[in-house]
This record gives C-alpha cells, sequence and structure tokens, in this order.
C-alpha cells in the first residue's frame, strides 16, 4: 500500500510521529502524512485535498497542541485526530489566511501567532479540553501602521518570538516596498 509522493512539496512537519508533506508545484492543495513511525513511507490514502474548497493554495503547516495547523493565502485549516482515530480537516477560519509563512510562531503560553493581510492573528486554545482552538486579531492596538503592509510581498515578512522579552516581533514590507521595512 506504499506509494512515492512528489518531490515538489514546499511545505514539512512532524506531527502525531508522522511525517506531513504539504503545498508546491502541482501539489498547492494537496496535504500527505506517512504511516507513524515511518516517515519515508505513505499510503495511497494517506492525504487531504483541500482544493475542493475555498481559502487558495496551502502557504504553510504548523503543528500546535493537538493538532497541524493549515495556512493557506485566505483561509487557516486545522487537522485532528477524531475519536475513531482517523485525522479529519475542518476549516477554523474561511476568509483570514497568509502568504507570510516566515512570520508563524509558537508564543509559549499564548498560541501560533502570525501575518495576515489586515494586522497580526493567533490560534490558541482556551484550554486544554478545548476541541478546537480559536483565531482572533490580536493587533488592534497597531492597526494604523498594519493599514502600510505591502501585500503582494508579504511572503518576505519575518517575525520571530522572543524568549528574553516574552515578545513576539513581526517586520514586513510597508508602503510599496518590496522587503521587511516595517515592524512592530
Amino acid at each position: 500500500g506504499a506509494i512515492s509522493v512528489p518531490t515538489t512539496f514546499r511545505y514539512g512537519a512532524t506531527f502525531d510521529g508522522r511525517m506531513w508533506l504539504a503545498g508546491g508545484t502541482g501539489t498547492e492543495n494537496l496535504i500527505y502524512y506517512s504511516q507513524r513511525g515511518r516517515p519515508e513511507q505513505y499510503g495511497a490514502f494517506s492525504f487531504f485535498d483541500v482544493g475542493v474548497r475555498d481559502g487558495g493554495a496551502i502557504t504553510g503547516i504548523y503543528p500546535y497542541s493537538t493538532s497541524l495547523l493549515v495556512f493557506r493565502d485566505r483561509a487557516v485549516d486545522i487537522i485532528t485526530q477524531g475519536v475513531d482515530g482517523n485525522y479529519q480537516i475542518t476549516n477554523l477560519h474561511p476568509s483570514v489566511g497568509t502568504t507570510a509563512t516566515n512570520t508563524i510562531q509558537n508564543v509559549p503560553g499564548f498560541g501560533v501567532m502570525f501575518l495576515s493581510y489586515d494586522g497580526i492573528y493567533v490560534v490558541s486554545s482556551q484550554n486544554s479540553d478545548s476541541k478546537l482552538p480559536s483565531l482572533r486579531k490580536i493587533s488592534s492596538p497597531v492597526d494604523k501602521w498594519m493599514q502600510h503592509i505591502q501585500v503582494t510581498s508579504m511572503a518576505k515578512a519575518t517575525a520571530v518570538y522572543s524568549s528574553k522579552w516574552n515578545e513576539y516581533w513581526c517586520h514586513f514590507p510597508a508602503d510599496g516596498s518590496t522587503v521587511p521595512n516595517s515592524g512592530v
């Protein structure tokens, strides 16, 4: 039942003892996952195709708590394991997404933060019993700077979490620039 997977995948992550591969040329909407404990073996039906949903191409994947976040141009999906042991994919938000993959950062005790087209968002769980985390915008205090994001160059944005200062720093292209020239 093992198959060869395309070599064009752009994003990879480990989650639930498996290797997950997603996005890339010719595989923009596909997410493949390996057999548990065997990162080189992929089953013929061990994949998801998000091309049947609105939200665009996959722009990144990121493990968070007991789920795998799937970032797309204009959506965020989440892969979780159901009670039957099978994986399921659910749309976490149908219109917030990102192409700024280098801004996806885990902030301990807070959640996974990332830059979207209109500001900074966080994916967080209210508590460990929560089935699905929530997505909320947190950049409202700095919205006047967020209005200057150069959307066509967002892929060049970058961010880092400083454990020393307990801060998330995000730098992005703004006001027509093609390189990060503004930060919050």
